[in-house]
């Protein structure tokens, strides 16, 4: 029987080109530890670039509502970057719908990568 790899969401905040570019880096540094992972910004998809293609407002909205509620429930790890003055609201919201899943105290641990790279400057 072959296994099913284990999976990580990775929740973090999009609203530059240094947040995105950090979290790549956690993104590599969460895969060198082995699991898959759902990085929103590269596997969702970002709002903007669907509205320059002409999607409307409400069917992007509830498209990647939808997606990443499906990634959610599917990763069994809960990736939440928080490095910045104030927790994401998405990444809360993301938390909330996540945290159901949550089994054990272990599982909200966070976790320090040594090879964590330098905090964004916006």
């Amino acid at each position: 029987m072959r296994s099913i790899p284990m999976k990580a969401y990775i929740a973090a905040p999009l609203f530059c080109d240094a947040e995105k570019g950090f979290n790549l880096h956690v993104d590599a540094a969460v895969r060198a530890l082995g699991p898959d992972t759902f990085l929103p910004q590269r596997d969702g998809g970002e709002a903007a670039p669907l509205v320059r293609q002409g999607l409307d407002e409400d069917t992007i909205r509830r498209r990647l509502y939808e997606l990443d509620c499906t990634a959610i429930a599917e990763c069994a790890i809960f990736v939440f970057i928080l490095d910045g003055r104030v927790p994401d609201e998405g990444g809360c919201v993301e938390l909330g719908m996540a945290a159901p899943a949550v089994r054990t105290a272990s599982a909200c641990r966070p976790i320090r990568a040594a090879s964590a790279a330098p905090t964004p400057t916006t």
